[in-house]
C-alpha cells in the first residue's frame, strides 16, 4: 500500500512558474534485506557492483535505495523516462552527473547514512546535499581543529559541551553539501572556508578556491534523529523555493 509523504515549503516565495529546489528525504528503516533485488533491479551495473562491495546489509541498501530513490525522482520529473534508463557519469573530482539517456539541465546530489537517504534536485543548478545520524559519537572540537577552520573550531570550543555535538555535525553537513556542490569534492580544503550557523546559515569568509559567498543559499534542518543540509549555487529566494517532501515509504505518491 502507498504511505503518506508529508511536503514543506521551507523558503522563498516566488511567483507562479516558480523554480524549485526539491529536497526528498526517505527513512531507510522501512526496507528489509527481502528488498534488496526490488531495488537493485533499477540500478545499473555499476550500482550494483557498488552496492555488493558494502560488507553489511543495511549500508548495502542504503546505497541501493539512495540510488533507486535519485531515478524514481528523475522519472518523476522527467516523465516518460524509466527509472532504470537513466545513466551517470563522473567529473573529474568525481562528482556525477546525468549522462543520459536525454539532454537535460537537471542537476542532483544524492547523500545516505544510517537510518535516512536524502536527494536534492533542481534544474540548472550546483547542488549538494549531504545527511547524518544525531547518534555518531564524534569529538566534534578535536575534528573541528584538525580540519575545520579556526573560527569554527573556537566557536565550537567555546559552546557548552551538551550543545556542541550537534552544532558540530550541522556545520559538518554544511561543509558537505558545500563541497559537493562546488564539484571539487574531497579536493576542496574544509579549512579553506567558514559557516556561521546563523539563520540562515552563511559562508562568512572563504578564499580564492570557493565561488564567492554572496552566490551560496544554504539550508539546515533537523529531520528525525539527522541532520540534512543543503547548498546551492545562485538559488536566491526570489526566484528559488526549497521544497523538502519528506516520504514515508518507496511507494509514496509525489507531485
Amino acid at each position: 500500500m502507498a504511505m503518506g509523504v508529508q511536503t514543506e515549503r521551507i523558503s522563498g516565495s516566488p511567483p507562479p512558474g516558480e523554480r524549485e529546489i526539491s529536497v526528498w528525504t526517505l527513512p531507510t528503516d522501512i526496507m528489509a534485506a527481502a528488498d534488496g533485488p526490488r531495488l537493485s533491479a533499477v540500478l545499473d551495473e555499476g550500482e550494483r557492483a557498488r552496492a555488493n562491495a558494502f560488507r553489511l546489509e543495511d549500508d548495502r541498501l542504503s546505497y541501493c535505495l539512495a540510488h533507486g530513490l535519485l531515478r524514481r525522482a528523475l522519472s518523476t520529473l522527467s516523465p516518460g523516462i524509466p527509472p532504470s534508463a537513466w545513466r551517470f557519469e563522473r567529473g573529474p573530482h568525481g562528482k556525477p552527473h546525468i549522462a543520459g539517456p536525454i539532454e537535460t539541465d537537471l542537476a542532483f546530489s544524492l547523500s545516505h547514512t544510517r537510518g535516512l537517504v536524502a536527494i536534492a534536485l533542481a534544474r540548472g543548478l550546483a547542488l549538494g546535499v549531504d545527511v547524518e545520524a544525531d547518534s555518531r559519537d564524534v569529538n566534534g572540537v578535536e575534528i573541528a581543529t584538525r580540519f575545520f577552520s579556526r573560527d569554527e573550531a573556537n566557536a565550537l570550543r567555546a559552546l557548552p559541551a551538551e550543545t556542541c555535538p550537534r552544532a558540530f555535525l550541522a556545520l559538518w553537513t554544511l561543509k558537505e553539501a558545500i563541497v559537493k556542490a562546488s564539484g571539487r569534492g574531497l579536493t576542496q580544503d574544509l579549512s579553506s572556508f567558514t559557516v556561521e550557523l546563523d539563520r540562515p546559515p552563511r559562508i562568512a569568509s572563504h578564499d580564492a578556491s570557493l565561488a564567492d559567498a554572496s552566490r551560496w543559499r544554504l539550508w539546515h534542518a533537523r529531520t528525525g534523529r539527522h541532520h540534512l543540509a543543503l547548498a546551492a549555487l545562485d538559488a536566491d529566494p526570489e526566484h528559488w523555493t526549497i521544497v523538502h517532501r519528506r516520504l514515508a515509504g518507496w511507494d509514496s505518491p509525489v507531485h
